[in-house]
């Protein structure tokens, strides 16, 4: 469907993101200001890789086809479709039947047709679909004692959308869970100085302090949003509780799960 549908056009926040930067970028006369406008803050995050791949693209072609980045975010999410399933066929059986049955829910979750825009959408494509997929990749590879690549790919996915800010914090903590001291000490080298930059002159868009960001009211607003997220599959505006209910309940079953540490039992 991308291949046959996919369009060469921007897309809402394509425009200040992408196309202002390709605008600008002719203006910065040196290295370093072209770097800046690589590295500026849009909106919550810093999308380097969204703007790198159009500026790989100018340079090749002499023009950004937006397609590009959509064939980017298609190749992420059939990267976390791979990753998924190699867990659990690692997981549950090595009987590829059997492995099959367990991942067909997944498979729903994933290529459900509420997602079209993800597909379509350039700049979400290259960096919403992306951060996850890179997140995956990077504790892939940790678990394969690939650990300097686990931190170089960590490190792409802060710079790709700020949903990847915790990857690297998340691997300095499964390092340290698991006592490997050095690669522990190496991700903190590199997680310290990142998120001091990422930070630097860093705008909240929301204008909202930190304050009301902590307060109950907004904790459960983001709380419903998240599982309403998860639920998303069984939406409908005359049923907008039910995604939430749907969410809640997959939170608290996994959470019990791994309460019980079912997959201990159950390897």
């Amino acid at each position: 469907m991308v291949l046959g549908y996919a369009y060469d056009f921007p897309y809402m926040d394509d425009y200040p993101v992408v196309v202002d930067f390709l605008n600008r970028l002719p203006g910065a006369g040196t290295l370093g200001e072209k770097v800046a406008l690589l590295l500026e803050q849009n909106n919550f995050h810093r999308l380097v890789l969204a703007k790198l791949i159009a500026w790989a693209n100018v340079g090749l072609t002499g023009s950004v086809d937006f397609r590009v980045m959509q064939y980017v975010g298609l190749v992420a999410l059939l990267g976390t479709s791979g990753l998924l399933f190699g867990s659990v066929s690692y997981a549950i059986s090595p009987n590829y039947g059997v492995t099959i049955a367990y991942f067909l829910p997944v498979l729903f979750l994933l290529f459900q047709f509420q997602g079209w825009n993800i597909a379509f959408w350039p700049i979400v494509a290259a960096s919403n679909v992306t951060a996850p997929a890179l997140a995956l990749l990077a504790f892939y590879l940790a678990n394969r004692r690939r650990e300097g690549w686990a931190i170089g790919v960590a490190l792409v996915a802060l710079f790709t959308n700020g949903n990847g800010i915790l990857v690297l914090p998340l691997l300095l903590i499964c390092w340290l869970l698991q006592q490997r001291w050095r690669w522990a000490v190496g991700t903190l080298l590199v997680t310290v100085p990142s998120l001091l930059f990422y930070f630097h002159d860093y705008q909240n868009p929301s204008e909202l302090s930190l304050v009301t960001l902590l307060s109950p009211a907004k904790l459960l607003h983001l709380l419903a949003l998240d599982t309403a997220f998860l639920g998303a599959i069984v939406y409908h505006p005359s049923v907008a509780w039910l995604p939430v209910l749907l969410g809640s309940s997959t939170v608290i079953w996994t959470t019990y799960l791994l309460w019980i540490r079912y997959d201990r039992a159950n390897p």
